[in-house]
């Protein structure tokens, strides 16, 4: 399947949907391959999307078939179970005011942060805990750290590239949030064909992974949470661009104005 997505950019909510239209089907261990031009940021992204689809699979499919087994830490099923390293600055947390906003707006956008960020980091290269090659939030923090000291025409660019990748690390929640409903949809709401060839005993039902079908598009879901188009367009720039002049060289500079 190939999914043309502009470098940096967030994937259309249309291609969210192509990404799970080519997984379903395929058995939740089945090997994924994703490359892009150069093999950094948009491989990273379809890497992530795959395996938060894999996710999907996995709580769908085996949730209900572990919870059979008597003793079993149910607890250790959660996806949303990643803690952040609260030493971090706030950047490199991807708390942006944005996905603030994000968090406010759609209920379950926090543990839906969480589970994104476990996925995030596993994506990212080994200095920071993954096996991949970028690491996706991270990036942006990076990205406004060299943004400080470039020249204006440096900044212009670089600007609109922190941007979109705030814009794509949003839309990487609420893709997590799409996935977190649909699983629990596929468990409860299970058809009655399911329920008879996948019932379990006690009532649960475990229906195999290549077999589980989406309830709904990603395109469907944002429909029905259509605010958060606008809030992610409106708040991803929402950084501190200038830096803060010291109060005491605003002071000099105000008493030489003065002067003058």
């Amino acid at each position: 399947m190939r999914i043309p997505i502009c470098n940096s950019a967030a994937p259309l909510e249309k291609d969210f949907d192509h990404i799970c239209s080519t997984l379903q089907g395929s058995g939740v261990n089945s090997p994924v391959i994703v490359n892009c031009q150069v093999g950094l940021s948009r491989s990273t992204t379809g890497c992530i999307a795959a395996c938060l689809f894999r996710e999907y699979q996995l709580a769908a499919s085996y949730e209900g078939l572990i919870e059979t087994v008597p003793g079993v830490d149910l607890g250790l099923l959660k996806m949303d179970r990643y803690k952040m390293d609260m030493n971090k600055d706030a950047l490199f947390r991807g708390e942006f005011e944005v996905i603030k906003e994000l968090i406010a707006a759609l209920p379950d956008a926090e543990a839906s942060k969480r589970e994104c960020d476990k996925v995030v980091v596993k994506n990212g290269p080994p200095k920071t805990g993954g096996t991949g090659i970028k690491q996706t939030r991270e990036n942006i923090a990076e990205s406004k750290l060299s943004y400080e000291i470039m020249d204006d025409a440096a900044q212009a660019f670089l600007k609109q590239k922190i941007m979109d990748n705030i814009h794509k690390y949003f839309y990487l929640i609420v893709f997590t949030a799409y996935i977190r409903e649909a699983a629990l949809l596929c468990k409860d709401a299970a058809s009655e064909d399911d329920k008879k060839n996948f019932a379990l005993t006690g009532g649960k039902v475990s229906t195999p992974a290549d077999q589980l079908k989406l309830p709904k598009t990603f395109v469907q879901y944002m429909e029905e949470h259509a605010n958060l188009r606008t809030v992610v367009d409106e708040g991803k720039g929402k950084l501190q661009w200038e830096r803060d002049i010291p109060a005491d060289a605003l002071a000099n500079i105000e008493a030489l104005a003065a002067k003058d």
